[in-house]
Protein backbone atom coordinates (compact mmCIF):
# COMPACT_ATOMS: atom_id res chain seq x y z
CA UNK A 1 0.00 0.00 0.00
CA UNK A 2 2.72 2.44 0.88
CA UNK A 3 6.64 2.23 1.34
CA UNK A 4 7.21 3.33 4.96
CA UNK A 5 10.93 3.67 4.73
CA UNK A 6 10.66 5.76 1.35
CA UNK A 7 8.31 7.97 2.62
CA UNK A 8 9.85 9.05 5.70
CA UNK A 9 10.59 12.51 4.47
CA UNK A 10 7.00 13.24 3.26
CA UNK A 11 5.56 11.42 6.30
CA UNK A 12 7.36 14.07 8.59
CA UNK A 13 6.33 16.89 6.41
CA UNK A 14 2.47 15.95 7.12
CA UNK A 15 3.12 15.01 10.56
CA UNK A 16 4.58 18.53 11.41
CA UNK A 17 1.27 20.27 9.12
CA UNK A 18 -1.46 18.54 11.63
CA UNK A 19 0.15 18.79 14.52
CA UNK A 20 0.30 22.27 13.96
CA UNK A 21 -3.22 22.32 12.82
CA UNK A 22 -4.18 21.32 16.11
CA UNK A 23 -1.07 22.40 18.56
CA UNK A 24 0.54 25.91 19.03
CA UNK A 25 3.78 24.17 18.60
CA UNK A 26 5.42 21.02 18.30
CA UNK A 27 6.82 21.64 22.12
CA UNK A 28 2.45 21.86 22.80
CA UNK A 29 2.19 18.54 21.25
CA UNK A 30 5.04 16.45 23.21
CA UNK A 31 3.81 17.88 26.31
CA UNK A 32 0.60 16.55 25.73
CA UNK A 33 2.25 12.85 23.91
CA UNK A 34 4.32 12.33 27.70
CA UNK A 35 1.56 13.31 29.51
CA UNK A 36 -0.48 10.55 27.98
CA UNK A 37 2.16 8.45 27.84
CA UNK A 38 3.34 8.75 31.61
CA UNK A 39 0.84 11.12 33.37
CA UNK A 40 2.97 14.26 33.85
CA UNK A 41 5.97 15.79 31.31
CA UNK A 42 9.03 16.78 33.30
CA UNK A 43 11.28 19.48 31.43
CA UNK A 44 14.27 16.79 30.63
CA UNK A 45 11.79 14.65 28.69
CA UNK A 46 10.00 17.00 26.89
CA UNK A 47 13.41 18.31 25.41
CA UNK A 48 14.16 14.92 24.57
CA UNK A 49 10.97 13.99 22.98
CA UNK A 50 11.25 17.33 21.46
CA UNK A 51 14.10 16.44 19.62
CA UNK A 52 13.03 13.00 18.58
CA UNK A 53 10.10 14.69 17.38
CA UNK A 54 11.77 17.05 15.15
CA UNK A 55 14.38 14.25 14.12
CA UNK A 56 10.94 12.40 12.75
CA UNK A 57 9.70 15.57 11.39
CA UNK A 58 13.10 16.35 9.21
CA UNK A 59 12.65 12.88 7.21
CA UNK A 60 15.46 11.10 9.16
CA UNK A 61 13.78 8.77 11.72
CA UNK A 62 10.20 6.81 11.56
CA UNK A 63 8.09 6.99 14.30
CA UNK A 64 8.34 3.93 16.58
CA UNK A 65 5.54 1.12 16.40
CA UNK A 66 4.90 1.58 20.19
CA UNK A 67 4.45 5.65 20.09
CA UNK A 68 1.87 5.57 17.03
CA UNK A 69 -1.13 4.99 18.72
CA UNK A 70 -0.50 8.01 21.04
CA UNK A 71 0.49 10.04 17.98
CA UNK A 72 -3.22 8.69 16.21
CA UNK A 73 -4.90 9.21 19.66
CA UNK A 74 -3.40 12.92 19.68
CA UNK A 75 -3.91 13.90 16.27
CA UNK A 76 -7.54 12.17 15.96
CA UNK A 77 -6.15 10.33 12.50
CA UNK A 78 -5.10 6.64 11.69
CA UNK A 79 -2.04 5.42 11.58
CA UNK A 80 -2.31 4.63 7.77
CA UNK A 81 -3.35 8.36 7.21
CA UNK A 82 0.30 9.08 9.54
CA UNK A 83 1.95 6.56 7.59
CA UNK A 84 1.02 7.68 4.21
CA UNK A 85 1.57 11.66 4.57
CA UNK A 86 -2.36 12.08 4.18
CA UNK A 87 -2.46 9.84 1.31
CA UNK A 88 -4.64 7.05 2.65
CA UNK A 89 -7.40 7.49 4.75
CA UNK A 90 -9.37 5.11 6.97
CA UNK A 91 -12.05 5.84 9.80
CA UNK A 92 -10.46 5.88 13.35
CA UNK A 93 -13.57 5.84 15.21
CA UNK A 94 -17.49 4.83 15.18
CA UNK A 95 -18.75 8.73 14.61
CA UNK A 96 -22.07 9.39 13.39
CA UNK A 97 -22.02 12.94 11.79
CA UNK A 98 -19.61 15.67 10.47
CA UNK A 99 -16.71 12.82 10.81
CA UNK A 100 -18.46 9.88 8.74
CA UNK A 101 -20.80 11.94 6.63
CA UNK A 102 -17.65 13.92 5.21
CA UNK A 103 -15.53 10.50 4.66
CA UNK A 104 -18.45 8.75 3.10
CA UNK A 105 -18.16 8.68 -0.74
CA UNK A 106 -21.91 8.29 -0.99
CA UNK A 107 -24.64 10.85 -2.65
CA UNK A 108 -27.50 8.99 -0.40
CA UNK A 109 -25.32 9.32 3.03
CA UNK A 110 -25.01 13.13 2.12
CA UNK A 111 -27.91 14.31 1.08
CA UNK A 112 -29.82 12.29 4.38
CA UNK A 113 -27.69 13.57 6.69
CA UNK A 114 -27.35 17.39 4.56
CA UNK A 115 -31.60 17.46 4.68
CA UNK A 116 -31.92 16.72 7.98
CA UNK A 117 -34.64 18.62 9.43
CA UNK A 118 -32.46 19.88 12.44
CA UNK A 119 -29.57 21.14 10.42
CA UNK A 120 -26.68 19.23 12.46
CA UNK A 121 -24.78 19.69 9.23
CA UNK A 122 -24.37 23.65 10.01
CA UNK A 123 -22.57 22.87 13.32
CA UNK A 124 -18.78 21.75 14.45
CA UNK A 125 -18.43 18.60 16.16
CA UNK A 126 -17.32 18.12 19.45
CA UNK A 127 -13.73 17.98 18.11
CA UNK A 128 -14.67 21.98 16.71
CA UNK A 129 -14.61 20.37 13.00
CA UNK A 130 -17.27 20.52 10.33
CA UNK A 131 -18.12 18.77 7.60
CA UNK A 132 -16.16 21.02 4.88
CA UNK A 133 -12.61 20.42 7.99
CA UNK A 134 -13.34 16.74 7.77
CA UNK A 135 -13.79 16.54 3.97
CA UNK A 136 -10.68 18.65 2.93
CA UNK A 137 -8.85 16.45 5.37
CA UNK A 138 -9.84 13.93 3.60
CA UNK A 139 -9.71 14.78 0.71
CA UNK A 140 -12.84 14.08 -0.79
CA UNK A 141 -13.51 16.12 -3.00
CA UNK A 142 -16.29 14.76 -4.20
CA UNK A 143 -18.01 16.21 -1.68
CA UNK A 144 -16.55 19.09 -1.77
CA UNK A 145 -17.81 19.16 -4.94
CA UNK A 146 -21.33 18.46 -3.71
CA UNK A 147 -21.24 21.47 -1.09
CA UNK A 148 -20.50 23.55 -4.09
CA UNK A 149 -23.42 21.98 -6.82
CA UNK A 150 -25.93 22.89 -3.41
CA UNK A 151 -24.92 25.99 -2.15
CA UNK A 152 -22.98 25.56 0.90
CA UNK A 153 -19.78 26.45 -0.49
CA UNK A 154 -19.74 29.84 -2.47
CA UNK A 155 -16.70 31.72 -4.57
CA UNK A 156 -17.17 35.21 -2.82
CA UNK A 157 -16.17 38.72 -3.34
CA UNK A 158 -14.38 40.45 -0.62
CA UNK A 159 -13.34 43.70 -2.57
CA UNK A 160 -14.63 45.80 0.24
CA UNK A 161 -11.91 44.63 2.49
CA UNK A 162 -9.27 44.38 0.60
CA UNK A 163 -6.09 44.01 2.48
CA UNK A 164 -5.14 41.42 0.55
CA UNK A 165 -8.33 39.35 1.12
CA UNK A 166 -10.15 40.19 -2.42
CA UNK A 167 -12.58 37.03 -2.32
CA UNK A 168 -12.42 33.64 -1.01
CA UNK A 169 -14.83 31.04 -0.66
CA UNK A 170 -17.56 31.07 1.62
CA UNK A 171 -19.69 28.75 3.48
CA UNK A 172 -22.90 28.36 5.41
CA UNK A 173 -21.46 25.67 7.39
CA UNK A 174 -20.04 26.46 10.54
CA UNK A 175 -16.32 27.22 10.82
CA UNK A 176 -13.98 26.76 13.52
CA UNK A 177 -14.16 28.47 16.91
CA UNK A 178 -13.11 31.54 16.75
CA UNK A 179 -9.36 32.22 18.06
CA UNK A 180 -7.90 29.32 15.90
CA UNK A 181 -4.00 29.91 16.05
CA UNK A 182 -3.66 29.61 12.51
CA UNK A 183 -6.67 31.98 12.19
CA UNK A 184 -6.94 34.61 14.64
CA UNK A 185 -3.25 36.54 14.80
CA UNK A 186 -3.32 37.59 11.07
CA UNK A 187 -7.49 38.30 10.97
CA UNK A 188 -6.02 40.61 14.22
CA UNK A 189 -2.91 42.29 12.76
CA UNK A 190 -5.15 43.34 9.80
CA UNK A 191 -8.30 44.68 11.84
CA UNK A 192 -10.59 41.81 9.42
CA UNK A 193 -13.02 39.76 10.55
CA UNK A 194 -11.61 35.93 10.78
CA UNK A 195 -14.24 34.93 8.70
CA UNK A 196 -12.40 36.75 6.00
CA UNK A 197 -9.48 35.07 6.75
CA UNK A 198 -10.93 31.64 6.60
CA UNK A 199 -12.63 31.64 3.41
CA UNK A 200 -9.22 32.38 1.86
CA UNK A 201 -8.22 29.43 4.03
CA UNK A 202 -10.57 27.58 2.02
CA UNK A 203 -10.12 28.87 -1.03
CA UNK A 204 -6.38 27.45 -1.34
CA UNK A 205 -7.43 24.07 -0.01
CA UNK A 206 -10.10 23.82 -2.36
CA UNK A 207 -7.90 24.38 -4.97
CA UNK A 208 -5.09 21.92 -3.46
CA UNK A 209 -7.96 19.19 -4.50
CA UNK A 210 -8.81 20.29 -7.75
CA UNK A 211 -5.54 20.09 -8.85
CA UNK A 212 -5.33 16.58 -7.78
CA UNK A 213 -8.71 15.87 -9.51
CA UNK A 214 -7.63 17.68 -12.53
CA UNK A 215 -10.66 19.78 -12.51
CA UNK A 216 -9.76 22.55 -14.69
CA UNK A 217 -13.15 24.42 -14.50
CA UNK A 218 -13.08 24.75 -10.75
CA UNK A 219 -9.61 25.98 -10.78
CA UNK A 220 -10.47 28.96 -13.02
CA UNK A 221 -13.83 29.62 -11.16
CA UNK A 222 -11.39 29.77 -8.17
CA UNK A 223 -9.05 31.90 -9.80
CA UNK A 224 -6.35 29.30 -8.55
CA UNK A 225 -3.55 31.57 -9.90
CA UNK A 226 -3.97 34.57 -8.00
CA UNK A 227 -3.15 35.06 -4.47
CA UNK A 228 -5.68 37.80 -3.67
CA UNK A 229 -2.36 40.03 -1.92
CA UNK A 230 -1.40 40.43 -5.45
CA UNK A 231 -3.93 42.13 -5.78
CA UNK A 232 -2.83 44.78 -3.49
CA UNK A 233 0.76 45.28 -6.01
CA UNK A 234 0.83 48.39 -7.94
CA UNK A 235 3.44 50.26 -9.22
CA UNK A 236 3.89 52.59 -6.34
CA UNK A 237 4.05 50.83 -3.35
CA UNK A 238 4.41 47.42 -2.19
CA UNK A 239 5.81 46.97 0.84
CA UNK A 240 3.58 45.82 3.22
CA UNK A 241 2.03 42.91 1.04
CA UNK A 242 1.02 39.32 2.90
CA UNK A 243 2.29 36.97 0.15
CA UNK A 244 3.98 35.23 2.69
CA UNK A 245 1.46 35.14 4.89
CA UNK A 246 -0.88 33.73 2.64
CA UNK A 247 1.85 30.80 1.34
CA UNK A 248 0.50 27.67 1.28
CA UNK A 249 3.33 25.23 1.33
CA UNK A 250 0.79 22.05 0.40
CA UNK A 251 -0.63 23.76 -3.07
CA UNK A 252 2.84 24.54 -3.74
CA UNK A 253 3.82 20.89 -3.67
CA UNK A 254 0.72 19.77 -5.58
CA UNK A 255 1.26 22.04 -8.23
CA UNK A 256 4.30 20.82 -8.41
CA UNK A 257 3.73 17.21 -8.70
CA UNK A 258 0.90 17.99 -10.78
CA UNK A 259 0.64 16.62 -14.80
CA UNK A 260 2.52 18.74 -17.56
CA UNK A 261 -1.70 20.58 -18.82
CA UNK A 262 -2.00 21.76 -14.64
CA UNK A 263 1.76 22.97 -14.58
CA UNK A 264 1.64 24.79 -17.91
CA UNK A 265 -1.91 26.55 -16.20
CA UNK A 266 0.11 27.93 -13.07
CA UNK A 267 3.28 28.62 -15.06
CA UNK A 268 1.86 30.36 -17.94
CA UNK A 269 2.09 34.60 -17.71
CA UNK A 270 -1.34 35.90 -16.64
CA UNK A 271 -2.72 39.46 -16.35
CA UNK A 272 -4.40 41.10 -13.22
CA UNK A 273 -5.58 44.72 -12.03
CA UNK A 274 -4.35 46.58 -9.48
CA UNK A 275 -6.32 48.77 -7.05
CA UNK A 276 -5.83 51.69 -9.15
CA UNK A 277 -7.25 49.96 -12.52
CA UNK A 278 -3.71 49.45 -14.03
CA UNK A 279 -3.20 46.13 -15.55
CA UNK A 280 0.29 43.97 -14.87
CA UNK A 281 1.75 40.94 -16.42
CA UNK A 282 2.57 38.55 -13.53
CA UNK A 283 3.31 35.13 -12.83
CA UNK A 284 2.26 32.30 -10.19
CA UNK A 285 3.72 34.20 -6.71
CA UNK A 286 4.90 31.24 -5.43
CA UNK A 287 6.89 29.72 -8.95
CA UNK A 288 9.85 30.02 -7.56
CA UNK A 289 9.08 27.36 -4.64
CA UNK A 290 7.61 25.49 -7.19
CA UNK A 291 10.73 25.58 -9.26
CA UNK A 292 12.45 24.60 -6.48
CA UNK A 293 10.88 21.79 -5.69
CA UNK A 294 11.37 20.33 -9.54
CA UNK A 295 14.15 20.72 -9.43
CA UNK A 296 15.15 18.71 -6.35
CA UNK A 297 12.67 16.54 -7.41
CA UNK A 298 14.17 15.63 -10.98
CA UNK A 299 10.66 16.47 -12.64
CA UNK A 300 10.97 16.06 -16.56
CA UNK A 301 9.25 19.49 -17.37
CA UNK A 302 11.67 22.09 -15.36
CA UNK A 303 14.08 23.49 -18.40
CA UNK A 304 10.55 24.23 -20.26
CA UNK A 305 9.32 26.53 -16.88
CA UNK A 306 12.60 27.63 -16.09
CA UNK A 307 12.26 29.03 -20.38
CA UNK A 308 8.94 30.54 -19.43
CA UNK A 309 10.20 32.06 -16.38
CA UNK A 310 13.56 33.23 -17.98
CA UNK A 311 11.28 35.04 -20.60
CA UNK A 312 9.43 36.67 -17.76
CA UNK A 313 12.62 38.51 -15.99
CA UNK A 314 14.29 38.84 -19.57
CA UNK A 315 10.28 41.20 -20.83
CA UNK A 316 10.85 42.61 -16.75
CA UNK A 317 14.21 44.19 -17.87
CA UNK A 318 13.30 45.28 -20.82
CA UNK A 319 9.94 46.99 -20.27
CA UNK A 320 12.01 48.90 -17.34
CA UNK A 321 14.67 50.15 -19.60
CA UNK A 322 12.31 51.22 -21.56
CA UNK A 323 10.05 53.12 -19.29
CA UNK A 324 13.59 54.31 -17.44
CA UNK A 325 14.83 55.74 -21.29
CA UNK A 326 11.49 57.54 -21.94
CA UNK A 327 11.26 59.44 -19.00
CA UNK A 328 14.85 60.10 -19.13
CA UNK A 329 14.41 61.80 -22.81
CA UNK A 330 11.42 63.05 -21.11
CA UNK A 331 13.24 65.34 -18.42
CA UNK A 332 16.08 66.14 -21.16
CA UNK A 333 13.54 67.61 -23.54
CA UNK A 334 11.39 69.91 -21.05
CA UNK A 335 13.26 70.70 -18.35
CA UNK A 336 16.81 71.04 -19.65
CA UNK A 337 16.10 71.91 -23.33
CA UNK A 338 18.79 74.38 -22.71
CA UNK A 339 21.42 72.28 -22.44
CA UNK A 340 21.84 72.22 -26.08
CA UNK A 341 22.31 75.43 -26.29
CA UNK A 342 25.72 76.83 -28.26
CA UNK A 343 27.70 78.35 -24.71
CA UNK A 344 27.43 74.83 -23.17
CA UNK A 345 30.04 72.39 -22.64
CA UNK A 346 30.01 69.06 -23.55
CA UNK A 347 31.19 67.96 -19.69
CA UNK A 348 28.23 69.94 -18.61
CA UNK A 349 25.87 68.18 -20.97
CA UNK A 350 27.12 65.23 -20.23
CA UNK A 351 26.54 65.90 -16.44
CA UNK A 352 23.18 66.98 -17.04
CA UNK A 353 22.20 63.91 -18.79
CA UNK A 354 23.74 62.23 -15.75
CA UNK A 355 21.43 64.18 -13.98
CA UNK A 356 18.24 63.29 -16.28
CA UNK A 357 19.14 59.49 -15.80
CA UNK A 358 19.84 59.41 -12.07
CA UNK A 359 15.83 61.75 -11.46
CA UNK A 360 14.65 58.91 -13.79
CA UNK A 361 15.44 56.41 -11.29
CA UNK A 362 13.80 57.88 -8.37
CA UNK A 363 10.37 55.97 -7.87
CA UNK A 364 12.25 52.36 -8.73
CA UNK A 365 11.08 50.10 -5.76
CA UNK A 366 12.24 46.29 -5.87
CA UNK A 367 10.24 44.27 -2.68
CA UNK A 368 13.65 41.93 -1.57
CA UNK A 369 11.02 40.32 0.59
CA UNK A 370 8.57 39.35 -2.45
CA UNK A 371 10.64 39.73 -5.34
CA UNK A 372 8.28 42.76 -6.55
CA UNK A 373 9.51 45.41 -8.48
CA UNK A 374 8.01 48.43 -9.47
CA UNK A 375 8.37 51.44 -10.96
CA UNK A 376 6.55 54.91 -11.77
CA UNK A 377 6.64 58.24 -13.67
CA UNK A 378 4.26 61.42 -14.63
CA UNK A 379 5.14 63.37 -17.70
CA UNK A 380 1.75 64.96 -16.77
CA UNK A 381 -0.10 66.54 -13.93
CA UNK A 382 -2.09 63.76 -11.94
CA UNK A 383 -1.60 61.42 -14.69
CA UNK A 384 1.24 58.47 -13.99
CA UNK A 385 2.97 55.48 -16.11
CA UNK A 386 4.94 52.44 -14.71
CA UNK A 387 5.47 48.64 -14.28
CA UNK A 388 5.05 45.96 -11.75
CA UNK A 389 5.69 42.33 -11.68
CA UNK A 390 7.28 40.14 -9.33
CA UNK A 391 10.91 38.10 -9.98
CA UNK A 392 10.77 34.64 -10.27
CA UNK A 393 14.19 33.66 -8.67
CA UNK A 394 15.77 30.19 -7.64
CA UNK A 395 18.16 29.40 -5.15
CA UNK A 396 18.31 25.86 -5.98
CA UNK A 397 21.10 24.11 -7.66
CA UNK A 398 21.39 21.58 -10.17
CA UNK A 399 23.96 19.13 -10.79
CA UNK A 400 22.67 19.02 -14.61
CA UNK A 401 24.63 21.68 -16.91
CA UNK A 402 21.51 22.90 -19.06
CA UNK A 403 19.49 22.99 -16.00
CA UNK A 404 22.30 25.06 -13.95
CA UNK A 405 23.18 27.67 -17.04
CA UNK A 406 18.93 28.08 -17.17
CA UNK A 407 19.38 28.82 -13.01
CA UNK A 408 21.93 31.22 -13.64
CA UNK A 409 20.66 33.19 -17.06
CA UNK A 410 16.85 33.30 -14.98
CA UNK A 411 18.83 34.87 -11.78
CA UNK A 412 21.29 37.15 -13.73
CA UNK A 413 17.88 38.82 -15.61
CA UNK A 414 16.38 39.53 -12.39
CA UNK A 415 19.63 41.13 -10.87
CA UNK A 416 20.16 42.97 -14.34
CA UNK A 417 16.49 44.55 -13.60
CA UNK A 418 17.12 45.23 -10.00
CA UNK A 419 20.63 46.77 -10.56
CA UNK A 420 18.94 48.82 -13.29
CA UNK A 421 16.97 50.69 -11.17
CA UNK A 422 19.13 51.32 -8.76
CA UNK A 423 21.97 52.00 -10.58
CA UNK A 424 24.49 55.15 -10.13
CA UNK A 425 24.78 56.80 -13.13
Amino acid sequence: MFNVEKNKKKTGEYLKRIILKKYKSQRQFCIAFLKKRYGKAEDYEVGNFTRKLSSIIKGRDNIQTYDLPIFCELLDVSCEQILSAGKYYKPVKSHITNYEVAFSKSRKVWESYMNRDDKLFLNYDEYGKSVVDYALEFHNYDFIKYLMETGHLNFVDNSKWRRGFTFGLSTDIKRREMGAHDIWPLAHKLRVPESIVYEERLRTQAITLAIENHDYDCLEKLKARVNPAMLEMNMIRNQDLLLEEQRDDELIEAIAGADEEIVNFFTDEFVIKDNFNREHTVMFPYLSKVLEIMIREKNPMVEEILDKAIKHNRDAFELLEHQLDEYSDYLLQERYHWMNDDFISDEKREQIRKTAREEARWNFNYNNNYGIVSYYYSKEKRERDGMATNLIIVTAESKKEVIAKKIRELNEWAEKTVNLGNEKV
